[in-house]
């Protein structure tokens, strides 16, 4: 399975509908969620293995953020015991943190892309099925009626006490990671494996005539594969699934899957090992700040 170069807030957005307090990144890939789907059991199969390869799961994951809906979450309950006492509905409804994500992602937000997920989904993601999402209708429906300025100066006051209450952590800390992350993501990419892989794949998507197609097989889709397939909310057509199939077959064959994988991995050790005290403290940051929002939720969540 191999990550595709991707943002993590569209994917973010697609977890659960929570419409304020919420801190998103703007993805530069395609945003196009598709609701769950029955996936083949070849799919479960794979995603039975869990192996490390199968899931991109690398050193520097640890000093990461999960990619979850807990800290919305959170923020939305404290929001409702601020803003409720002020006379301003905020219907908060039950969610539950522990949702498997859904296959096309892993716990950090990376991108993944094997054949199964080309097969289902094409270039697209996979949104997460949430049980209560007609309870997140009517809050957004309650919210929305009694929107006016007066409420927002209320919510930026609320979210001010909440943030001096409960901080995040370090606004320095997860970019300081995501920097290493593409510092071993470059030096992966000048591998001598990775780029004889690449251009594998190369010869081995020639017959499928894209006008544009990049040496670098981490930049598909290109813009042309895009532009026609991924510009609309429906599911992708049958063309579109024969490109990303042909494409995630195309990393298997040339090998580069593995060679990408393998190349990031011992990048990531080598800086893991050359920052580990800085680290360090950067994942006890978020362990502490995880503790507090899972505690959030344990104590105000409501029962149903």
């Amino acid at each position: 399975m191999t990550t595709r170069i991707t943002g993590v807030g569209a994917f973010v957005l697609a977890l659960v509908p929570l419409i304020a307090g919420c801190t998103m990144t703007t993805s530069n890939t395609p945003t196009r969620s598709i609701s769950p789907t029955p996936v083949t059991a070849s799919s479960a199969q794979s995603e039975g293995l869990d192996t490390e390869r199968d899931r991109w799961s690398l050193p520097l994951d640890a000093y990461r953020p999960v990619v979850d809906i807990a800290e919305n979450y959170a923020e939305q309950l404290l929001l409702q015991r601020c803003l409720e006492p002020l006379g301003y509905p905020w219907p908060v409804p039950r969610q539950d943190v522990n949702e498997e994500l859904p296959p096309t992602h892993n716990r950090v937000g990376h991108r993944l892309f094997d054949v199964d997920i080309a097969r289902n989904w094409g270039y697209s993601f996979a949104a997460i099925a949430t049980p209560n999402v007609v309870a997140w209708d009517n809050f957004r429906s309650t919210v929305s009626r009694t929107d006016s300025a007066e409420r927002n100066s209320a919510i930026e006051a609320c979210l001010g006490e909440i943030r001096r209450e409960y901080p995040p952590t370090p606004a320095d800390d997860a970019p300081r990671v995501l920097s290493l992350v593409q510092k071993a993501a470059a030096t992966a990419a000048k591998d001598a494996d990775v780029r004889a892989a690449s251009e594998r794949w190369t010869t081995c998507m020639a017959p499928l005539s894209i006008t544009d197609l990049p040496a670098d097989p981490m930049a598909m889709p290109s813009d042309s594969v895009e532009k026609t397939f991924l510009n609309s909310a429906i599911r992708p057509t049958p063309d579109e699934v024969r490109i990303a199939v042909a494409d995630a077959e195309c990393m298997e064959s040339s090998g580069y899957s593995d060679a990408l994988y393998r190349a990031q991995k011992a990048a990531q050790l080598d800086i893991l090992n050359e920052h580990r005290s800085e680290l360090e403290q950067i994942r006890s940051n978020l362990s502490d700040r995880r503790t507090a929002v899972l505690e959030i939720i344990s104590r105000h969540s409501p029962a149903s």
